[in-house]
């Protein structure tokens, strides 16, 4: 197999060591990750205020073209008029 079954021994000074890097390994990678989270949370805020401004435009866009248009020329108000159609919403005129 090639493999040794016995494991050598470590000294104090070794795993002081190893201890050592772990711990400023750690602390790198703390400091990097906050730096990185502060930059993904400004992108994703940004992200979100431009899809709510998309959205918004979006809702716009439909009801504006949705909407039929209920201005009538003058013409055409008294040619329903003339018909005996309504020409407003009910209300009288006083």
């Amino acid at each position: 197999m090639g493999f040794s079954m016995k494991t050598e021994r470590s000294t104090l000074e070794q795993v002081k060591s190893i201890f050592k890097n772990a711990k400023r390994k750690k602390e790198e990678e703390e400091q990097y990750n906050f730096d990185e989270r502060m930059q993904k949370l400004k992108e994703d805020e940004e992200r979100r205020k431009q899809e709510k401004k998309d959205r918004k435009k979006q809702k716009k866009q439909k009801t504006e073209e949705v909407e039929p248009s209920t201005d009538f020329g003058g013409d055409d108000v008294d040619v329903l008029a003339a018909m005996g159609l309504p020409t407003g919403f009910g209300g009288k005129s006083k």
